[in-house]
């Protein structure tokens, strides 16, 4: 039989020293847990957005789940990105046109003469009434936070493999 003797005062560098031994099996876990699930969250987030967020696809595309030291980041490397989750306030600067010329021309909304005007209305009414904010990644974590408790339960009641 194994036995560990602990005293009160001794609690606090017992305890230390067992998390800190599970600390890499929890980075690997969320790591894997934000692989394995955050993709399919933010393409059903982006698919239940009314309006989609969505015009040539690579908004939907870029979203991408890289590890780091303390577990995982995910981000759309889009400029972009930023306004269709946080949105632009109104009374703002003009947004460039050269990216709204482009969609204009992509949607067929113009012929490729008359975009440069039509992207010029569209970004001052933009710059007038701001972009409401989808929260898309917002939505999407709220979701993951559950999978990922379990997760790291499951983390913890299963022994490690040697």
């Amino acid at each position: 039989m194994a036995v560990t003797h602990v005293a009160l005062n001794d609690l606090d560098k017992v305890l230390y020293e067992r998390l800190k031994g599970l600390r890499p099996r929890a980075i690997r876990t969320i790591q894997a847990t934000a692989k394995l699930h955050m993709p399919r969250l933010i393409q059903h987030e982006i698919s239940t957005t009314d309006p989609q967020p969505v015009s040539s696809g690579d908004y939907r595309r870029r979203w991408t789940v890289a590890d780091t030291d303390q577990g995982a980041t995910l981000y759309n490397p889009l400029p972009y990105a930023a306004v269709i989750e946080h949105g632009r306030r109104p009374g703002a600067r003009m947004p460039p046109t050269d990216v709204i010329q482009r969609w204009v021309v992509a949607k067929r909304i113009a012929k490729p003469k008359e975009a440069r005007s039509v992207a010029f209305l569209i970004a001052r009414k933009i710059a007038k009434d701001g972009i409401p904010a989808k929260k898309v990644l917002e939505r999407a974590v709220k979701q993951f936070r559950p999978i990922l408790i379990q997760a790291l339960w499951d983390m913890l009641s299963t022994p490690e493999k040697k």
